[in-house]
């Protein structure tokens, strides 16, 4: 839908300007967002009808009357503290905009001096967004700047406006006279009937559509694209309907909507089948949250945690930032969203793993702590925290101090070294020795071994119950050497062989290193798999929700579920969800029990206990090639995709063929026992050898090699074998060639 706003400024007085408001409003079948006819009004009205439009000068001052070339117009006083011309369009509730409307604002502002303004508009992930600045040349006249949102909200959150005129560079001022606001409303308006369209096996996935006057087409995808249903409902209307999906099991989806009869895109998006777990949550597999910081609570809803149970997570990372909690010296106020978080956990079963980090402005000047004083003061914050919540199992003591985003705030002497580490570690430490408490850290940003190893010798390897790094690696395929050298060097100094992981992501942003949505689930099974075959107790990935819609940025786009109010919908299931949610039921806390090695690229895992029959093997190419795999067997073998999708595979003449390639599969059906290398005959040798049978190695074993085998395919690439018990062989028959990852 399309609706217009014009709005021309006419002021009669210096102290209230006067303003008129028109607007037009295309044909369209929807109703209007807003909607006015020609009216006059004071500022001084109240709000509620549809047709006002206010503009004040903030809180500081009123704005000037102006008139320039015979025109009237309104301006700021920033010598008076009027720094800001607010606008606010009264709708009654002001219920925010879709996030897929398109908001084109048109302001005529006097260019008769040297400056720059812009525009600043409640806006999704941001109550101020900002937009290009423009710059004035002082040639006179009155001139016309556009302003194009994707992401506005308009919800009267910049100090109770919509938008609002900046005028930077110095002590100019803006005078501006007629706004036009237009609104293009999506034609087609999605609900969710679940929170983040995540689906339980047992439940029916749906979807609420509404305000499309003409019958709507829907197609069905699976992950891989192919076609699961298509189908055609009435024109949903104003009074919606809502579209249930005939889906063949648990996965990851995409529901795509057009026009039945022009086939114009209406809307997209996606939703997650999980399976429908009575185990709960494992913690063995956490998420980084940020329910604790207080800016984020319109992104953080206490009720995504729900999105945590859902997948299967068992605990959460998060923070209680010290200078939220000591405002006074020596007096602690913990702020209601700390409790509230903190009880949403518990009353779930989620166990929290808190976060001791941040400055806080009464100590050091707000810098990194450097000083006896401001460590006694983290220690004792610290104290608060652990006193504050009985009953917590974990702290970890500072967050990437070996960066200087963290670790070297401000001017201060702390420097991210290691020895400034150790000392407020020691000083924690000695603050918490008489609770049950287990201290966690350091929590490096990246592995770097030597600040590792200087930390341990001044005491940390004494100190800490728990090691956690954050690898961050390109490639998860590094994850495992990363994880077995911390353990090495912390073992190696007298410190603890428990070993976590407490962050790790990858972003899907479209620029500056990030990765496909297709990747990014891949990644994620891997890496987790590789940390839990070094004895990784723990693998936090970072983070749950997306901290804003720009698709762009990095650091907005490391979540496992869209941001809130996303265009496909708030909290909304990328596949890296998907993917977690089924290696929490497929994996489980199942046992490590070893590594089945072969002499090219191919990584097979399995997990289970010794002579369990449920044991799951989880095999991948952690090179962009595939590989087919044949295995050689008498019984049925089951293959699960990290979406979910499964297949009892019977075999052919004993042989049954599975291709291997980025995306990791879980095989089921090969048993826990011991892999042997597999001998093919040579070309001297026309007998077949006995395979060797060994033992089947526990987790603190060697891992079994598997050596390449002589034998030549069509496709010129070696032939590799392994024999599973002696009665399963799987041989792997290069496809393609060898190459190495670039990421």
């Amino acid at each position: 839908m399309l609706v217009i706003v014009c709005i021309c400024i006419q002021p009669v007085s210096a102290s209230q300007p006067q303003l008129s408001t028109q607007s037009t409003i295309s044909n369209s079948v929807e109703e209007p967002v807003f909607a006015t006819t020609t009216t006059s009004y004071s500022q001084s009205l109240p709000s509620g009808s549809p047709s006002e439009l206010k503009t004040w000068g903030g809180d500081r001052g009123t704005l000037n009357t102006v008139t320039y070339q015979g025109k009237r117009g309104v301006e700021t006083a920033r010598e008076d503290g009027t720094n800001y011309i607010y606008l606010d369009i009264l709708r009654g509730s002001p219920k925010p905009l879709d996030r897929s409307a398109r908001v084109t604002i048109s302001i005529e502002y006097w260019n008769g001096q040297d400056g720059a303004f812009r525009l600043e508009y409640d806006g999704y992930g941001d109550f101020a967004a900002d937009t290009s600045v423009v710059e004035m040349t002082g040639s006179g006249g009155w001139q016309t700047a556009t302003f194009s949102l994707t992401n506005a909200r308009f919800t009267e959150r910049l100090n109770n406006g919509d938008f609002r005129v900046n005028p930077l560079n110095g002590p100019s001022n803006i005078a501006i006279r007629n706004v036009s606001v237009r609104v293009d409303r999506p034609k087609l308006v999605m609900d969710q009937v679940t929170l983040g369209n995540v689906f339980l096996s047992n439940e029916t996935p749906q979807i609420r559509l509404e305000g499309y006057g003409a019958p709507v087409s829907w197609t069905l995808r699976h992950y891989n694209g192919s076609v699961a249903q298509n189908e055609t409902l009435d024109a949903p209307g104003s009074d919606g309907q809502i579209v249930t999906f005939d889906v063949d099991g648990i996965g990851h989806y995409r529901v795509e909507f057009r026009d039945s009869k022009t086939g114009e895109p209406l809307r997209e998006t996606s939703f997650a089948v999980l399976p429908n777990s009575s185990n709960g949550g494992y913690t063995r597999y956490g998420v980084s949250t940020h329910y604790g910081q207080l800016n984020n609570r319109d992104i953080y809803r206490l009720e995504t945690m729900d999105l945590l149970t859902r997948a299967g997570v068992g605990t959460l990372r998060d923070n209680i930032a010290w200078n939220d909690v000591e405002t006074e010296r020596d007096e602690y106020n913990f702020h209601p969203r700390h409790d509230a978080y903190m009880a949403s956990a518990d009353a779930r079963g989620i166990e929290p793993s808190v976060i001791l980090a941040g400055t806080n402005d009464l100590y050091d000047d707000g810098t990194t702590v450097h000083t006896d004083t401001g460590r006694e003061g983290f220690a004792q914050y610290s104290r608060a925290v652990v006193n504050r919540y009985d009953g917590l199992q974990y702290v970890e003591v500072y967050n990437e101090f070996n960066i200087r985003r963290f670790g070297d705030v401000g001017d201060g002497p702390a420097d991210a070294r290691p020895e400034s580490y150790s000392r407020l570690l020691n000083a924690t430490a000695y603050s918490l020795n008489d609770s049950d408490v287990k201290l966690v850290g350091p929590a490096t940003s990246g592995v770097p071994y030597d600040w590792l190893e200087t930390v341990f010798s001044q005491g940390g390897a004494q100190r800490l119950d728990v090691v956690s790094v954050h690898p961050y690696a390109g490639d998860p395929n590094e994850v495992d050497e990363e994880m077995k050298r911390t353990t090495e060097i912390s073992t190696e100094a007298g410190g603890p062989d428990q070993v976590w992981v407490s962050e790790n992501g990858w972003p899907t942003s479209t620029q500056r290193g990030g990765i496909s949505f297709e990747d990014n689930a891949n990644y994620l099974v891997q890496a987790h798999v590789l940390a839990f075959s070094e004895g990784t107790q723990r693998y936090y990935t970072y983070e749950l929700i997306d901290q804003a819609p720009d698709r762009a940025a990095p650091e907005s786009n490391f979540g496992l579920v869209h941001t809130r109010n996303d265009i496909q919908g708030s909290y909304t299931p990328k596949p890296a969800y998907t993917a977690l949610g089924i290696l929490t039921s497929t994996v489980g806390a199942k046992p490590y029990q070893g590594e089945d090695r072969f002499s090219s690229p191919i990584e097979s895992h399995r997990f289970g206990e010794p002579g369990d029959k449920e044991t799951v093997r989880v095999i991948w190419r952690p090179v962009p090639t595939t590989s087919t795999v044949t295995v050689e067997t008498d019984s049925p073998v089951t293959v699960r995709t990290i979406m979910g999708g499964q297949q009892t595979r019977s075999p052919t003449d004993g042989t049954i063929h599975l291709n291997i390639g980025p995306e990791p599969i879980y095989v089921f059906g090969l048993g826990a026992d011991a892999v042997s290398e597999y001998q093919p005959p040579t070309e001297t040798d026309e007998s077949t050898p006995s395979p060797t049978v060994t033992p089947s190695p526990t987790p603190t074993e060697s891992r079994q090699t598997v050596a390449a085998s002589n034998t030549q395919t069509e496709t010129s690439g070696p032939g590799l074998g392994f024999v599973v018990s002696g009665t399963a062989l799987i041989g792997i028959l290069t496809a393609c060639h060898f190459l190495s990852r670039t990421d």
